[in-house]
């Protein structure tokens, strides 16, 4: 938990904490919508994090470890305090992508984490986890 901590720090960001009985709770109040909440597993917390600009972040947390983020706002978070020593194979995998012309979303696996990401001016989005530490119960589409 001192790695939220220390990203609420630096990211300059308010906090909101939501555990899975609370998380379970409102995707039963929103059963009825199109775009229902994901319900996590016990034991499946996920801290949200509220840059100033208004770019919003997620850490899903399991037995007090990071395993996955997901980032959503007018400007992308800042990656390496995010990433920490995972960020080297994120720019190299961003990196590969763009020699390779690609353009739009860019998805890659690296380093035993998969990352997702894709925008434009004002509407930046994506999720980075680590499928080794994804939660019974917990699959990649959760992490938004």
């Amino acid at each position: 938990m001192s790695s939220i901590v220390a990203d609420q720090t630096q990211l300059q960001a308010s906090t909101q904490q939501s555990t899975s009985s609370a998380i379970r709770a409102n995707a039963s109040s929103a059963a009825n919508t199109t775009n229902a909440p994901t319900v996590l597993p016990a034991g499946v917390s996920v801290q949200q994090l509220t840059q100033t600009d208004g770019t919003v972040i997620k850490e899903f947390l399991s037995n007090g470890s990071v395993f996955g983020i997901a980032w959503r706002g007018p400007t992308p978070p800042n990656l390496r305090q995010l990433l920490g020593n995972y960020f080297p194979a994120y720019a190299a995998g961003i990196q590969s992508a763009n020699q390779n012309g690609e353009r739009g979303p860019i998805a890659f696996q690296a380093a035993g984490m998969v990352v997702s990401t894709g925008g434009h001016m004002n509407s930046f989005f994506g999720q980075a986890f680590l499928p080794a530490l994804l939660p019974q119960g917990v699959t990649a589409q959760a992490i938004q």
